[in-house]
Formats: structure tokens, sequence, C-alpha cells
């Protein structure tokens, strides 16, 4: 057994200012940005109005410009416009339609200053253009937090080239997951600095570049030892990590922890159709049981439908495998669990099974009325994401419901929740059965070999709106607050819910919420709400106090003027 010597990234991450608009993605290099010329990334439509300002930071109580720094202006339209500040912290955009926008900024170092009860992961507040309009839109930001450190091994060697990441828990449509917000590579004293991050919580991993492991990958039969993922003060679980509170500018120092090195292991084997014949496509994939859906273990592949995993650490896995015996021939799929514990798995053969398939058709209020145009049926998957076939397609594809509103679902695997769409104009759900069974916003688990009664799937336009504005205190409307309508019933809470429902309200504090089905609710309007935490029980519990209690009938347009506390 030896110990992993990771090579150092062909590049790493660059570092972008956060501007509030979530997650933060790699920016060009300040060279490259200097080259580039700052073209619309959307073609310009031909408009009267204009949006001036400056980007400057408060220095020795006086306001200084900050240069080159990104200016990007979102439109409603998706059109997006991109600039660079110039030496005096002054950007332009000329010749826009009237609409809704918004700005964000982009600069190494710099952060925001948040206004209006706006927390620092909410996207910046929108404001309405008119035609003709010159608008001038200042925008101030300020010194950005940083984490530093010092990562060693559990032999108390520096841990060079190792990813270090500032994390937060955010929410997506597989609950709450760690997520990345900016990124450091240790040097070859195994220190690290994560900058640019505005205030507020985060936790601290550390883990070997996937990409980097991939790219030196151990000789067959060899068994290395790499560092674990670990977070900061030194545990494997997110849930025992240390929360790490940043204010305005701070750096955190002396953050150093110990990652402990595991050995990881080699499983590989060869997967055949159901058959017992290679297949024509193969597609392989070994993800963690309840970790994120897509995550990816380096791999090589083999001839003949061969996989070979080498650096699997400790852990209960899903090995997921898709073949296709044929050009254009339906899929068929393995999910098989192994426990890996430090020792090669070796010589698997894994045979795929044939999917299901599922017909239905769809319904409004139980009747045989004409079907809203464009509607979709996706069996969309919940526990792993099966992999897609080398030169195949996706295994979750959306199919159109046709005129008569029947529809069939081909190569249909494991767990799957059945989902509808796109319901607009005040349509809902009402509710999906599958023979006498109800699945609305259930998991079903579609395995091989049965034979799955016909779905009916019933949609309703019997619904009901709510509308109105949301105001402060001193009753002036607050743009881009956040509104949530959610059941009384607290066993209704959840992910997928068709009982919660979530709008951002307007520049104005104009907010509509339709396709609400008959029920008891709550109505809870709040300044800012990290997107998708409205799904998360906790944080409903939080809202539901301050919430006005609403009974809605079919087809009913209720009017309300929301505060928010």
């Amino acid at each position: 057994m030896r110990r992993w010597n990771a090579v150092p990234l062909m590049a790493m991450l660059a570092v972008a200012a956060f501007a509030g608009s979530g997650p933060i993605a790699a920016n060009q290099s300040q060279a490259a940005r200097d080259a580039a010329p700052t073209t619309p990334a959307t073609p310009a439509p031909a408009g009267t109005a204009t949006i001036t300002g400056r980007v400057v930071i408060m220095i020795d109580r006086q306001w200084s410009p900050v240069r080159r720094a990104r200016v990007t202006l979102q439109s409603d339209t998706a059109a997006t416009f991109t600039t660079d500040t110039d030496t005096d912290g002054r950007y332009r955009f000329d010749h826009l339609v009237a609409g809704t926008y918004r700005i964000v900024v982009d600069k190494p170092g710099f952060v925001p200053v948040l206004q209006g009860g706006r927390r620092a992961f909410d996207p910046p507040p929108p404001f309405d253009l008119k035609a003709g309009q010159s608008l001038t839109a200042d925008i101030q930001m300020q010194r950005g937090a940083a984490l530093q450190g010092r990562v060693v091994t559990d032999t108390g060697d520096p841990a060079a080239n190792i990813v270090v990441s500032a994390v937060r828990l955010v929410y997506g449509p597989y609950g709450k997951r760690p997520s990345a917000i900016r990124t450091a590579v240790t040097d070859d004293q195994g220190r690290f600095r994560v900058h640019t991050l505005p205030a507020g919580d985060y936790y601290l991993d550390a883990a070997p570049d996937p990409r980097t492991l991939a790219s030196g990958m151990p000789p067959a039969g060899d068994r290395p030892v790499i560092p674990a993922r670990t977070y900061y003060p030194g545990t494997p679980r997110v849930s025992d990590a240390r929360l790490v509170t940043l204010v305005t500018g701070q750096d955190a120092e002396n953050l150093d922890f110990t990652v402990v090195s595991v050995p990881v292991a080699t499983v590989n084997g060869v997967v055949t159709d159901s058959a017992g014949n290679p297949p024509a496509q193969v597609g392989f994939r070994v993800q963690g049981v309840g970790a994120p859906p897509g995550q990816v273990l380096g791999f090589q592949t083999q001839q003949e439908g061969g996989f070979d995993f080498r650096l699997v650490p400790p852990g209960d896995y899903w090995l997921l495998a898709t073949t296709v015996s044929a050009p254009g021939a339906t899929p068929e799929f393995a999910a098989q669990r192994i426990n890996v514990a430090g020792q090669d798995i070796t010589g698997l053969t894994v045979a795929t099974a044939r999917s299901v398939v599922v017909t239905g058709r769809v319904e409004v209020d139980g009747a045989a009325s004409p079907l809203p145009p464009g509607l979709q049926v996706t069996a969309v998957q919940t526990d792993f994401e099966l992999p897609t076939p080398q030169g195949g397609a996706s295994p979750v594809v959306p199919v159109n419901v046709g005129v008569d509103g029947t529809f069939t679902l081909s190569g249909v695997f494991g767990p799957r929740v059945l989902q509808i769409g796109p319901l607009k104009n005040g349509w809902a759900l009402q509710g999906v059965w599958m023979g006498e069974r109800d699945v609305t916003d259930t998991v079903v688990d579609f395995k091989s070999g049965e034979t799955i009664p016909p779905l009916r799937v019933v949609i309703t336009s019997k619904t009901a709106t709510v509308s109105g504005a949301v105001h402060n205190d001193q009753d002036q409307p607050i743009a881009a607050a956040r509104v949530v309508i959610f059941g009384r019933d607290e066993q209704k809470w959840g992910l997928r819910s068709r009982a919660i429902k979530s709008v951002e309200a307007a520049a104005d504090g104009q907010f509509t919420v339709d396709g609400l089905l008959p029920g008891d609710y709550f109505v809870a309007a709040t300044a800012a709400l990290e997107d998708g935490s409205w799904f998360d029980p906790e944080v409903l519990s939080r809202l539901k106090p301050a919430a006005s209690s609403v009974t809605v009938t079919a087809a009913q347009k209720l009017t309300l003027t929301l505060k928010v506390r």
C-alpha cells in the first residue's frame, strides 16, 4: 500500500467576487478579461433606454472607484449584457428595451453592500426600466472576508494540492446538500486561503480534486492511500462539522485541521445485458448511497462492457449501469449496492435488467375535456442517477402527452416520482393513480418484470389565485420580497409538495400565485428566502407564527396586502 501523491492541478479555479446570485462560478482571468471585447452575451434588441452608474467602495470615509469590475445586466427576457468599469469605476449600457432588470457585479476581493434587508446569497433586487428612460444605478462594494489555515495529513505532513472549499448547505430538488461557494488549493506547505466571501456562516471541507486523481490513475492491483473528504475541525460528516461565522471583511485565521488518509479500493468487472451478451452501448457510474445524484468516481472503461473503478474510498455505494443491446433498442439498467471497506472487489458480473413501460392517460377533472397544450410526463429519479450510455440517450426523457391524453413512458427503472408539466395559467395536478393506488408525489420503485397498471393523471383548472402586494411597516412596497403559500396540514410539508407554492414579488411589490388547489393555507412574506428553502419543514415552521391564514375555494381570486415582519 502506498500513499497517494496528487499531481498539481492543471489550473486553479479562478475566483470571482460574489454578487448575490447563488454559488459562484469560475470567472475569466483578469488578463483574459482585459483582452476580450465586452460584447453582450445575447444580441441586444434595439431600445431607447440607458443605465449608467459607478461601482464604488468606501475607503478612508470617501467613496473610491472599483476599477475593472465586471458588471452584468440581466433582463427578464433572459438576455444578458456585460461590460467592465473604467478607471473611474463607471459603466454604461445603451439601447435597452423596457423591462425588468437586475445588476450583478463581480470583482475579486470585493462583495456587494447589502441593503433593504437583503442577505448575502439572495439574488440582486429587480427594477423596472421604461422606454426612453436614463437610469443611474450606483453599486456599493465592500471588502470580502476570507478563511485561511493549514491542512496536514494524519502523519503530520503538509497536505499539498488539496481543494479546500467554503461550503454552505443549499436547497435543491433532492433536499439540503453541501455546496461549495468558493475554493482554493493548498500550497506545498498545506496552507490555504479561501477569499472573496460575503459575511455569513460556512463549513470548510478539504478533499482531493477528482480530476487530479483521475489524471494520475494508479496501476492495476496497486491500492494507494488518499486523503478522505474531511470537514473542519476534522470529521468526515458535515453534520459534525463546525460552522465558522464571518463578518464583513474578516480574515479568519488558524483554521488548521487534519485530513485522514484512507485506502481506496478497486471495483471492477463486466456488464452484460439481460441475455448475457456484451452490450453495444454501455454507461457506468458509482454513486455513494445518499450522495447527490450525478456523483461520479474516476474510472476507466475496458472493452466489451468492462468497468474498472480504482479510486473508491470506504463506504456504501450504488454500482449503476445502463446498457443498450443495439442502436435504437430500449435501454436496460442495473442498480447494485456494494460496501467498500478498503479491500478490492474484483471480477464482478453485473447483468442489466429490462426496464418497464408505463402507459397512462391525462384527464381534466376526471372527464374527457380539452387538455392545455404542450403537456409532458416525466418519471424523475430520486435515489440515484442512472448513467447515460456512451453514444446513447438519457435514461430520463419527458414524453409528450397526445391530444387524446395518452402517453407512454418507456425505459423506466428504479425509484421515480411521476410529474406532469408545464402547468400554467391556473392549472394544477389534482392527483396520480396507478390502478387504485394513489401515487401523487410518492416515490414508486419500478422493478424489471413488473406489470404496471395504467396511470390516471388528473389535472384541474378549478384552482384559486392569491395576489396582492408586499409592504413594510411604513406601507412601502418591497421589491423582490419572497411570498410563500403552504398548506396548514404539516403532513403535506416537504419536497415536491403540491401544497407549497412560492413566488418573488416584482419590483413594485406585487405578486400573484395561481394554481392553488382548494384548501386551507398559510401565507407568509419575508424580505428574502434562499431558493428552494420553502420546502423545508423547519423553514415553514419559522414562517408560520407571522403568517396569515386563508381558505380558498375553486376559481376564487383572493387579494391580500402582506407585511414583512
